[in-house]
């Protein structure tokens, strides 16, 4: 069956996506209650991770639910690459080396995931639990050398073994460039989608290193509340440079729930004095014996210092009067927001 579509779809797409130049310029991630999902093609996760952390340092880390990665290559061991604050999950490509994905999910989040195995495609599936809500999020990766038709079959035969629910996110690097509105196989890939109640939310380009530039991230939505919440969904691209694709997301915003958490929050700190003093005491037993691996070394290295940083974290409840404000709110800033509020 052929739904033609990009005649059914204004823009390709039936929400705008926002264009960031860069990350610190997402007011989404600043709003308490929305659920946010990043992807980043990190084109290997053992040269990139340092760059990528530092990278999302920049915004409300602890803001920030899903994070997938495509392209990790190969990864050994998972721990080598945790995020504080994230459970992880990691999918393998069959046939390509270079390929990988991992799924960061808020540890605040109660998720179930699976690897669906099929004849040359891996993809790694969740159900999550958001806001009382089951979403089913899928994170794909597909080799520009994998043949198009025989992944559309691995596609097809991935919506009939799930059990679809009100909400889906599919999202990763799938090297078709739904931007060739002309070309018969993207049109296909577009209709699997569509025939599966998925849209596109990304519908400008994600990589422009070369000309023409292309949209090969891609981040679809199958959701039943659009029509009526359009406003609660908002697609968005970061131009990010760690590599030569740019980063997209998806904040889902709950208003309630945002009304709810601004009122009152939690604030975790780390007492830096006294992580000083701890880590000139510790006595690092493990880290120095050179009888075990390098692996085994550092795993024991990161597991004294992580130990070290929870006994010295408290969590404070902050209040919604009595947040710092940032350096540039003045008294009279607050008074015209009052006023014109």
């Amino acid at each position: 069956m052929s739904l033609d579509y990009f005649n059914g779809v204004d823009g390709y797409g039936s929400l705008e996506t926002e264009i960031f130049d860069g990350i610190q310029k997402v007011n989404y991630f600043s709003e308490q209650g929305n659920f946010n999902i990043l992807h980043f093609n990190i084109r290997s996760i053992r040269k990139n991770f340092d760059e990528l952390i530092l990278y999302l340092e920049q915004t409300e880390l602890n803001n920030i639910d899903i994070l997938v990665l495509s392209e990790t290559f190969r990864v050994d061991n998972l721990n080598h690459f945790k995020i504080r604050g994230f459970n992880s999950f990691y999918n393998e490509s069959l046939n390509n080396k270079n390929g990988g994905r991992i799924l960061y999910v808020r540890d605040t989040i109660n998720a179930k995931c699976n690897n669906y195995i099929y004849h040359e495609t891996t993809i790694l599936r969740c159900i999550l639990k958001v806001n009382g809500e089951d979403y089913g999020l899928s994170a794909y990766y597909r080799s520009p050398n994998l043949n198009l038709s025989s992944f559309l079959d691995d596609l097809q035969n991935h919506f009939g073994q799930i059990e679809p629910l009100k909400t889906e996110i599919f999202i990763g690097d799938l090297n078709i460039n739904i931007k060739d509105k002309k070309n018969f196989e993207v049109n296909t890939y577009l209709n699997v989608l569509s025939e599966n109640g998925l849209f596109s939310c990304i519908n400008k380009p994600t990589r422009e290193s070369e000309v023409p530039s292309t949209i090969i991230d891609h981040l679809f939505l199958k959701t039943t509340d659009l029509d009526n919440k359009k406003d609660s969904k908002k697609p968005f691209i970061i131009r990010s440079s760690i590599t030569d694709h740019y980063c997209i997301g998806l904040s889902i915003i709950n208003k309630k729930i945002s009304d709810e958490i601004n009122k009152k929050h939690n604030k975790r700190e780390i007492n830096h004095n006294k992580l000083f003093t701890k880590l000139k005491t510790e006595t690092w037993r493990g880290v120095y014996e050179a009888d075990k691996s390098v692996e085994t070394i550092y795993e024991t290295f990161i597991s004294k210092l992580l130990s070290n940083v929870n006994q010295c974290t408290i969590e404070n409840q902050i209040n919604s009067k009595n947040k710092k404000r940032k350096p540039w709110v003045t008294q009279g800033i607050v008074k015209s927001i009052e006023h014109n509020g």
